[in-house]
């Protein structure tokens, strides 16, 4: 199995040099990395062809937001192994292989690695995915971060396009996994340096309780009609 990691990219020059020198060096020939630029107005694409690597794949993404400009990372891609990942975090070694065994030996659909929070100022702190199994666990609570999340791509077809109003893609992947109790595999190990910082895509929300309570009824229906489409199917 091979591994295509998916980022979508917008002006991320500060960090996306760094982020594709930690991934590049645990890829094997085979594995790639698709790049999806939003329209970025800064250097992304002039850093990100800098690498004359052939694994990379730089595309220019729909400008419709995160979710979408995932979502067309994904089709272009061609791998078994999806990983996702953040324009600006950093990879710790092995993460690559590590994922790739959790996916072969123990057959698991979706895995999950623990990371650390690392801070503009250098600094980093040992804090790691607070993972639960569980629908209703995860629809009070997401507790599948995006950037942490490697899933087969036959389980992810099935599952997209992520819908239109849907807070975040992660979310959406945790619950259809959790409703259909695909095999996740957490690896309890830092293999991520997550950074935080104010620019940050995804995971810098906060929101009301109306807003929290809206969201999730929101969701919710949207999986209830993408099930009974489903069904309609077979």
């Amino acid at each position: 199995m091979n591994i295509s990691v998916v980022i979508a990219a917008y002006n991320g020059e500060k960090y996306i040099f760094e982020q594709l020198k930690s991934i590049l060096t645990q890829l094997s020939i085979n594995d790639e990395i698709v790049v999806s630029d939003d329209g970025s107005s800064d250097r992304t694409i002039e850093i990100v062809s800098s690498f004359k690597d052939i694994r990379i794949k730089l595309v220019d993404g729909p400008q419709k937001g995160v979710i979408k400009n995932f979502e067309n990372a994904i089709r272009i891609s061609k791998n078994e192994i999806i990983v996702f990942s953040d324009q600006d975090d950093l990879w710790e070694p092995q993460r690559a292989e590590k994922i790739k065994t959790a996916m072969i030996n123990y057959h698991a659909d979706v895995v999950i690695t623990d990371y650390k929070a690392l801070y503009s100022n250098g600094s980093s702190c040992s804090k790691h995915v607070e993972w639960h199994s569980g629908f209703m666990n995860n629809l009070k609570k997401n507790t599948y971060i995006g950037a942490m999340i490697s899933i087969r791509r036959e389980w992810l077809v099935e599952i997209m396009p992520f819908p239109r109003y849907v807070p975040m893609h992660d979310w959406w992947i945790g619950l259809m996994t959790e409703l259909k109790r695909k095999k996740v595999l957490f690896i309890n190990e830092p293999l991520v340096m997550y950074r935080r910082h104010g620019d940050n895509m995804t995971g810098n929300t906060r929101n009301s309780f109306i807003k929290k309570f809206f969201m999730r009824g929101l969701i919710s229906v949207q999986i209830i009609f993408r099930v009974l489409i489903s069904s309609m199917h077979i």
